[in-house]
């Protein structure tokens, strides 16, 4: 499969996944229905700034936090929901089998979507919290290039961390959905979304250093102060290297369980939800 073939297959996969979602509703609808929730989840972490009254650094941080924050618990959901939604509620996953892709590379296609329609209910988040908190924003002068560069990271990792629950949910017919909640939710406590990691007990400071989240987050706030590329380094590098690593183990992990999971005849079992 070239290059040029992949791309073709991912932008189908991204037009399907918009079609499932947006149920064919008519798009400013769906513009306004997927940016309510992560404005207002954004909103509940914003008056507690507000009623605190801390410092403009901290609200500056559990703005960026919480407005990123909302495109990981998206990006993970769109890999490892569709795996477990397609089975239970559509019946579809036995079909991806009569297609030219394999699942991994469906589900990744699926996944990618999610990082498209973040952009807007993040952007709208983002603005509407720097208001409320009175943040200069647009004295920010961002480095762009690492903020996308940081952005582009972002997709392995989190597709990685999808893969990782896929691989369980394969197995089972219940609680999909929990098992994503429950991922994600452990992230917004390690991953340096609204408070540093250092500020963690031991051992759980050593853990978050391990996840690519903590260094993701840093380098957005960097980035977007308009830190100068070098110095944002020491963040990049070892991100860059346990994205990968999150990758690559995630690949051939849910390789191996979909694996077992076909000799058990478990690809299309339900509950009859």
């Amino acid at each position: 499969m070239g290059i040029r073939d992949s791309l073709t297959k991912l932008r189908v996969l991204v037009w399907l996944s918009y079609q499932i979602e947006a149920n064919w509703t008519r798009l400013p609808s769906y513009l306004a229905y997927i940016s309510i929730r992560p404005t207002f989840t954004l909103l509940l972490m914003i008056f507690i700034v507000i009623a605190a009254r801390p410092n403009p650094q901290y609200g500056f941080f559990i703005l960026v936090g919480q407005a990123f924050y909302n495109l990981v618990g998206s990006g993970v959901m769109g890999v490892a929901y569709t795996l477990w939604d397609d089975r239970e509620h559509y019946r579809s996953l036995k079909y991806v089998y009569l297609t030219p892709n394999s699942l991994t590379f469906y589900l990744i296609g699926r996944g990618l979507y999610k990082f498209i329609e973040g952009l807007l209910p993040l952007s709208i988040a983002f603005f509407v919290g720097a208001l409320l908190i009175h943040y200069p924003i647009f004295s920010l002068m961002p480095n762009w290039p690492m903020l996308i560069a940081n952005y582009f990271v972002g997709m392995i990792w989190i597709i990685a961390f999808g893969l990782l629950i896929a691989s369980f949910l394969i197995f089972t017919t219940d609680y999909g959905w929990a098992a994503v909640e429950s991922i994600v939710s452990s992230l917004l406590l390690f991953g340096n979304v609204i408070f540093p990691t250092y500020l963690l007990p031991y051992p759980l400071d050593a853990i978050a250093n391990f996840l690519p989240i903590k260094y993701w987050m840093d380098i957005n706030r960097q980035a977007l102060l308009g830190m100068s590329t070098m110095n944002m380094m020491p963040n990049f590098i070892p991100l860059l290297e346990l994205s990968l690593i999150y990758f690559v183990v995630a690949f051939f992990l849910f390789k191996y369980c979909e694996r077992v999971a076909r000799s058990k005849g478990l690809i299309d079992i339900t509950t009859a939800h």
